[in-house]
């Protein structure tokens, strides 16, 4: 009983997610995207400079910091810390 629920829930709000998507219009940066992939020197310089190790430590690091303010508003919320 409570697997149907929760199948029906979940598939309730992808379906949701869904049709807000849906609504949004196209990437305008589509076809550049697709242009700078099929560049040889692009590679060289990506085994040079490690492009997409930066993009992956700095993601982590806004999501540390995301966490970090969500957590220290949450607790001036409950009063455990002063201004």
């Amino acid at each position: 009983m409570w697997t149907t629920i929760v199948n029906g829930l979940r598939d309730f709000l992808i379906d949701m997610v869904n049709v807000f998507l849906a609504l949004l219009p196209d990437c305008p940066f589509e076809k550049y995207i697709s242009a700078i992939g099929d560049n040889d020197l692009l590679k060289y310089v990506n085994w040079i400079i490690p492009v997409g190790d930066f993009v992956i430590i700095g993601s982590s690091w806004l999501v540390a910091i995301g966490v970090f303010y969500l957590y220290q508003v949450v607790l001036r919320w409950l009063k455990v810390i002063g201004d």
